[in-house]
């Protein structure tokens, strides 16, 4: 945290100025004089403590002005006192470069009634700065929430005290300073800022409350869709939502389209969930990916198992899988010509899988061998087939078709991809 107020608020202080003459003075018709212009009202023991102090200051003794500093300080009696005491020591302590000092005056002023608003938000906020960069969390907190609720409304306030809370470990008090952010500037129809989301979505995935990690990543990948946000915001929700073999597939086939895939683990499940004996020619395509990024290794028994047994079958593949479509289509099982069309699809053959998904999803059941529905699956594999054929407003109705409930989170995925696509086209 930098004290960005620091340079506005020395310059209030040091426009304030210490007048020694008049404060030190006994003379009951300056007394008067200031009162009826309403300046500080010092007390008489005021008075006596601090002409030592200040008179030396105006004259460069610095080191004298500040061995008497003491007894004034102990001679305060009322807010007057403490507000002119406060600007000596913050005065004083610029001229000696002392951090302590400058503190003390600092509190002088926050404690007077007589200091501004504005005033007392510029030292809380110049305060915190301080606890903050010295790790202190605690009293930057309180300061911050000090600036705060004395109307300090500069430099993204709730975002920091979010920030000294979450360093404490208070994540659900830091989640609602970054909620108070985010819904201040929603409400103001301005930008967030990504770094925000980002702080939200990890106050969230702390408090183990996956529903607002996975609400703050897609805000986070429709803001910014670049394959670093996009990997992280498909790895916390797969990490999340209990996905089955087939569903993974789907989602990594999505991290796979934003080019987000950059770690070994990530081609290693995308390969699991596929079978690189089942699809070979998908398993290769992607393992030739990872290794020509330099992002995997054939060294890794995993990588290079895999890509071994997929290199060895892609050829058979390949030649066998046309004799597949003509019986596909004439079976009355809605769940062959849908397995049929996964086959096309593996291989980059788009259209041909499109046609046999629309055809199994004419059938009576999409129904596989245990008697479960499939047909979830193959609506969001018909939209995902569109996708590839650049069908993006095609892609979005199958998306908007789906109503399991995994498979619609799945899809809000897929529909934010699809949105920025159509974006694109749009110029």
């Amino acid at each position: 945290m930098k004290p960005v107020s620091k340079f506005a608020l020395a310059f209030m202080i040091g426009t304030m100025a210490i007048a020694p003459a008049a404060y030190a003075a006994k003379d009951k018709k300056k007394d008067e004089a200031a009162k009826n212009v309403g300046g500080p009202q010092l007390s008489p023991e005021f008075r006596a403590a601090y002409a030592p102090a200040v008179n030396p200051f105006v004259e460069n003794k610095f080191e004298e002005a500040k061995a008497a500093w003491p007894a004034a300080k102990a001679a305060i009696k009322n807010d007057d006192d403490k507000y002119q005491a406060g600007i000596f020591a913050v005065q004083l302590a610029a001229k000696t470069n002392d951090t302590a000092l400058r503190q003390e005056g600092y509190n002088l002023l926050l404690e007077s009634s007589y200091t501004s608003a504005e005033t007392k938000q510029s030292i809380y906020f110049e305060l915190a700065a301080a606890y903050y960069d010295a790790k202190d969390f605690a009293a930057a907190e309180t300061k911050l929430i000090g600036a705060y609720e004395a109307g300090y409304r500069k430099s993204e306030i709730e975002s920091l005290i979010a920030t000294s809370l979450g360093q404490q470990k208070k994540y659900t008090e830091a989640a609602a300073w970054i909620q108070r952010s985010i819904d201040a500037k929603m409400a103001a129809g301005q930008a967030i800022p990504a770094n925000q989301l980002k702080q939200a979505a990890n106050y969230a995935l702390n408090l183990k409350d996956n529903a607002a990690t996975n609400k703050w990543m897609k805000m986070l990948i429709k803001m910014e869709p670049n394959a670093s946000n996009w990997r992280d915001a498909l790895n916390l929700y797969m990490r999340s939502a209990n996905l089955n073999e087939a569903q993974t597939v789907d989602i990594m086939r999505l991290m796979r389209e934003n080019q987000a895939m950059k770690y070994p683990l990530e081609y290693s499940l995308y390969i699991e969930s596929i079978g690189s004996r089942r699809y070979p020619v998908e398993a290769k395509a992607v393992l030739d990916e990872g290794l020509s990024a330099g992002y995997i290794d054939k060294s890794d028994p995993g990588i290079g198992d895999n890509y071994a047994v997929a290199s060895g079958l892609v050829d058979e593949d390949i030649r066998t899988l046309p004799s597949t479509e003509a019986e596909a289509r004439a079976s009355s099982s809605g769940n062959m010509i849908a397995l049929t069309g996964d086959a096309f699809f593996s291989q980059g053959k788009y259209a041909t899988a499109q046609s046999l998904y629309e055809l199994a999803l004419t059938k009576p059941n999409i129904n596989d061998k245990d008697g479960l529905d499939r047909s979830e699956r193959t609506i969001m594999r018909l939209g995902i087939a569109k996708a590839k054929q650049g069908d993006w407003p095609g892609a979005k109705a199958e998306m908007a078709r789906l109503t399991d409930a995994k498979r619609m989170e799945m899809g809000e995925y897929w529909m934010i991809y699809i949105d920025q696509q159509i974006a694109k086209a749009a110029g």
